[in-house]
């Protein structure tokens, strides 16, 4: 089988590709190599190697900087958009088309974990745009698709053996702390960290098994980000002192953000499939993986 992977040099576009090379051949982009919004560029690749799958894991998403005006037209081009015109190539070749979203198109008010079925409340522009994007999929008639909502995002690929100047929330914990830099983080925001190598690994299963809908992923649990800190640096011996908790009112961001975002698994579940990893496995893989403890 053929699938092609756009958004390669991210943290879950590098995982994928890992997953899906193990029995796939595949075609994969990163960001600079194909930008998706450039429609005829994107057409052409769709058509030349009419993949079975076309995974999009990129997007704009820097959450603060989607809410400013000059940003607006780009931000929606590319969360929303964009995908749907990947979707209506993939009709054209009767491909499966997966799209990533995100746990912020909940509002957090209900302070339970959200079903797939619970209605979106999108707080930020950001989320706007990636609810729209769905919206789209949903609504275009083609039925082979996957939506797959997650959040906290976290894989080797965000890290220093990357090459990149970007770094995973995982990656500035450890490099603060060692440093002895205090870091202010919010302990009222919670969510359920996820790493992307354990992300990756089901989104690929439920694809090649002709799975088509919404789907929550998520590690299993629920941990606010002050504690996930404190469980970082616990971990690896770190001194958590230069940990400072703050409210999210205190961080004062440009976008608001929900104070829950905690995904139910429940499609897995009713599947039979919820075999996601715990919130503390998941960072303890992940910190095996990048060679920090044992």
């Amino acid at each position: 089988m053929k699938a092609v992977v756009f958004g390669s040099r991210g943290q879950l576009g590098f995982d994928l590709i890992r997953w899906l090379s193990k029995s796939s051949e595949v075609f994969s982009f990163s960001r600079e190599e194909v930008d998706i919004t450039d429609l005829e560029k994107v057409k052409k690749i769709i058509f030349e190697i009419r993949p079975d799958f076309v995974f999009n894991a990129t997007g704009w998403n820097n959450v603060d900087g989607a809410e400013k005006v000059e940003n607006a037209e780009r931000v929606f081009s590319v969360n929303s958009f964009a995908p749907y015109f990947l979707l209506l190539l993939c009709k054209e070749i009767s491909a499966t088309f997966i799209n990533v979203s995100t746990d912020y198109v909940f509002d957090g008010k209900k302070r339970l974990p959200y079903e797939e079925q619970d209605e979106p409340n999108p707080l930020s522009v950001y989320a706007l745009s990636k609810l729209l994007g769905e919206l789209l999929i949903k609504k275009s008639g083609y039925s082979k698709f996957i939506i797959v909502r997650s959040g906290g995002l976290y894989g080797v690929n965000g890290s220093y053996i990357a090459g990149r100047t970007y770094r995973n929330f995982v990656e500035r914990v450890i490099e603060n702390i060692s440093s002895q830099k205090k870091m202010r983080i919010v302990y009222d925001v919670f969510s359920a960290p996820t790493y992307t190598f354990d992300l990756a690994r089901k989104i690929v299963e439920l694809a090649k098994e002709g799975f088509t809908g919404i789907v929550h992923i998520m590690q299993i649990g629920e941990i606010s980000w002050y504690d996930f800190s404190r469980l970082i640096a616990d971990l690896l011996h770190l001194d958590d002192r230069f940990i400072e908790p703050i409210t999210l009112a205190e961080l004062r961001a440009p976008a608001q953000r929900p104070n829950y975002s905690v995904l139910k698994n429940s499609v897995l579940e009713k599947l039979g499939k919820n075999d996601m990893m715990s919130v503390e496995d998941a960072l303890k893989s992940y910190l095996k993986e990048r060679g920090l403890i044992l």
